[in-house]
C-alpha cells in the first residue's frame, strides 16, 4: 500500500483538502521534497504528543483505505487501481524504510513520555493532597474564627440589649428632669439596630418584633415631648408609656436568660441585670402573652400621643402605627433612625439659641474618662464604695418603683467622712447614679464620683481599676458586693454581702470599726491591715468562734 507522506503533512498542519501537484516536479524537487519531510519528521520526533497524533491519524487512514479497497475489489477493480496509480507516485524505499522505523522508534518515546506523565501525575496528586490538608486546615481554622466571632457578635448584642432596658430604666427614674431625659433618649437611640435573637416559634418572633418596635418608637415620643412646651404637663403619660415599654424589656430579658442558645457567661450578665431591675428573686414561667399584652398597652398610649398632637413630627407617626403588623424590626428602626436625625436638628439648634439650664453639664459630666487620673492627688486615705447592692437597691412595684436604702448607709457615709475621702465609684450610669447620691447624700460628704465610662470592660465586667484614681494604692481600700468589680486590686478590696432589701442588715456597721482602727493606727499599707482581717477571721471559723466578724484587731 503507498501513502503520500507530502499530502499526510498538508492534511496535518493546514487540515485542508490535499492537492495533488507532483506530476510536474522534477527529479530535483522530489529530492529537496524528501529532504525537507525528512527534517519534518525528525521535528515530529522530538514532540511526544505530536508523534502519537501522526501515528493515530496514520492508523485511521489506512483502516479507512483497506476498507475502501476492500469495496471496490470487483472485476473493474483493477482498472482503477491502475488509473490511481497513474496520478500517484510510489513512495522511495528510503522512506518506507523510515516509515516502518517509526513506529519502534515512537515506541520507545511514548514509553519514556509515559514514565514522565506517572511521575507527573504522582507529583500532582501529592500536591492535591497536601493542598487539601492545607485547605482543610485552614477551613477548620476559619470555622473556629467564625464561631468565635459569632460568639464575641452575640455577647456584644446581649450587652447592647442590656445597656438599652438600663436606658429606658433610667429616663423613668429622671422623668422629671428635661435635660436627662433628652441625653437618655438620644443614648438609647444611638445604640438601636436590627438585631433580635431568633425564636423557634414564628408568633413568638412577631410578637417581639413588634414589642422591640413600639418600644423604639416610644421612646422617639418620649424625646419629641421632651423638646416640647407640653412636657410637663405630659409627665404622668409619658412615665405610664416607659413603665410598660421598661417592662416589656425586662421580660424579654427573662426570655433571653431561659434560652438554650445562649452562654452561661451571656446568662450570668442578663441575672445580674435582672436582679436589680427585679424585685422578686425567684424564677417565673414567662408567658410570651405578658409580652403582647404590654405591647397592647404601649400601642393604645402611643395613639393617644399621637390623636393629640399637634406637632408635625408625632402626627407623622401615625402612618407607621396603622402598619405596625406588616413591617419588620429593619424597617421600623431604619424610620426611628430617620425621625430621629431630624430631631438631632432641632436639638443643635436649641444648643445654640437657648440659654437654658436644660443644655448646660452639671459638673460631674466634665469629667473626663480618658484623662488618667481622673482625680487630684491627696495625702488622706481614701474610701472606694459601690451603690448598687452596697449602698442601695432598687425595687420595682406593680405600678411604679422606689429605691431603698441600706440600714445604717447615710451614717456609715458621715462617720466613714471624719477618716477618708469618700469616692463613689459605680457601674451604673451618670444619671441614675446622681439621681440617687442627691437623695442620700443630704450632707455632700461624698467627694467624688465615678461611673461607668471610668471602668473598665472585661468580659462584660466593668472593673473598677483604682491605679486610674490618682490615688495611693497603699491608702486606698474599695468596697463592692462584686469581688470581679475589684479584681485588678483584689487585695485592697473587702467584698460585702449583696443587699436586696433586708432591713435587719447590718454588714455596714460592723465594717465601721475596722475601717475607723485602719486610720486610727495609722497603717501604712490598707493591704496589709485587710490581711491580718481575713487571717483573723478564718482562724476564728476554724476554731468555731461565733460571730467571728466582732473578733478582729490590728493588735
Amino acid at each position: 500500500m503507498n501513502y503520500d507522506l507530502q499530502q499526510m503533512k498538508k492534511t496535518f498542519s493546514n487540515k485542508k483538502p490535499p492537492v495533488d501537484n507532483r506530476s510536474a516536479r522534477n527529479v530535483h524537487e522530489q529530492f529537496l521534497d524528501k529532504q525537507s519531510i525528512n527534517v519534518s519528521f525528525n521535528e515530529k520526533k522530538k514532540s511526544a504528543p505530536k508523534m502519537n497524533a501522526l501515528l493515530q491519524e496514520l492508523q485511521k487512514r489506512t483502516n479507512s483505505q483497506d476498507q475502501q479497497f476492500n469495496r471496490k475489489s470487483t472485476t473493474n477493480s483493477q482498472h482503477e487501481k491502475s488509473s490511481i496509480n497513474k496520478t500517484q507516485r510510489s513512495i522511495s524505499p528510503q522512506l518506507l524504510q523510515l516509515l516502518y522505523q517509526m513506529p519502534q522508534q515512537s515506541k520507545n518515546i511514548q514509553q519514556q513520555n509515559n514514565v514522565r506523565l506517572d511521575q507527573d501525575k504522582l507529583l500532582i496528586k501529592n500536591q492535591k493532597q497536601d493542598s487539601s490538608k492545607c485547605k482543610t486546615e485552614e477551613s477548620k481554622s476559619h470555622k473556629i474564627e467564625s464561631t468565635s466571632s459569632t460568639i464575641n457578635d452575640s455577647e456584644e448584642q446581649v450587652q447592647q440589649f442590656i445597656n438599652l432596658e438600663e436606658n429606658v430604666f433610667t429616663i423613668l427614674v429622671v422623668i422629671g428632669k428635661k435635660k436627662k431625659v433628652i441625653k437618655q433618649c438620644q443614648n438609647y437611640l444611638n445604640q438601636i439596630s436590627h438585631f433580635i435573637f431568633e425564636e423557634k416559634d414564628q408568633i413568638s418572633q412577631q410578637i417581639l418584633q413588634k414589642s422591640m418596635i413600639l418600644e423604639r418608637i416610644g421612646i422617639l415620643v418620649v424625646l419629641y415631648k421632651a423638646l416640647s412646651d407640653t412636657f410637663d404637663e405630659d409627665q404622668q403619660n409619658l412615665k405610664n408609656l416607659l413603665f410598660y415599654i421598661h417592662n416589656s424589656m425586662v421580660l424579654h430579658l427573662e426570655l433571653m436568660q431561659n434560652s438554650n442558645f445562649l452562654s452561661q457567661s451571656q446568662k450570668a450578665s442578663i441575672q445580674a441585670r435582672l436582679n436589680k431591675a427585679r424585685a422578686r428573686k425567684s424564677p417565673q414561667l414567662i408567658d410570651i402573652n405578658l409580652i403582647r399584652k404590654n405591647s397592647n398597652v404601649v400601642y393604645s398610649l402611643l395613639i393617644l400621643f399621637v390623636e393629640n398632637a399637634t406637632d408635625n413630627n408625632l402626627i407623622q407617626l401615625e402612618k407607621i402605627l396603622t402598619i405596625i403588623d406588616k413591617i419588620n424590626l429593619q424597617q421600623g428602626t431604619r424610620f426611628v433612625k430617620y425621625q430621629y436625625d431630624k430631631i438631632l436638628v432641632h436639638i443643635q439648634q436649641l444648643r445654640l439659641t437657648m440659654d437654658s439650664q436644660d443644655f448646660q453639664f452639671d459638673q460631674e459630666e466634665v469629667i473626663d474618662c480618658q484623662q488618667i487620673p481622673y482625680l487630684s492627688k491627696t495625702n488622706k486615705y481614701t474610701l472606694v464604695l459601690d451603690l448598687d447592692e452596697t449602698l442601695v437597691h432598687y425595687q420595682e412595684l406593680v405600678d411604679d418603683g422606689q429605691f431603698l436604702v441600706r440600714p445604717y448607709a447615710q451614717q456609715f457615709l458621715k462617720e466613714m467622712s471624719k477618716y477618708y475621702e469618700i469616692v463613689i465609684f459605680t457601674a451604673a450610669q451618670q444619671d441614675y447614679a446622681d439621681f440617687i447620691l442627691d437623695l442620700i447624700d443630704d450632707e455632700q460628704v461624698i467627694g467624688y464620683r465615678l461611673y461607668r465610662q471610668h471602668t473598665t470592660l472585661v468580659k462584660n465586667t466593668y472593673v473598677k481599676d483604682i491605679n486610674k484614681i490618682g490615688r495611693d494604692v497603699k491608702r486606698t481600700i474599695i468596697i463592692d458586693n462584686l469581688a470581679e468589680n475589684f479584681m485588678f486590686q483584689p487585695d485592697n478590696g473587702i467584698q460585702i454581702q449583696s443587699w436586696y432589701g433586708d432591713q435587719d442588715d447590718q454588714a455596714l456597721m460592723f465594717l465601721s470599726p475596722l475601717l475607723i482602727q485602719i486610720v486610727e493606727k495609722k497603717i501604712p499599707d490598707v493591704r496589709e491591715a485587710l490581711r491580718k482581717f481575713r487571717d483573723q477571721m478564718l482562724k476564728n471559723i476554724e476554731d468555731g468562734v461565733s460571730d467571728p466578724h466582732l473578733h478582729l484587731g490590728l493588735d
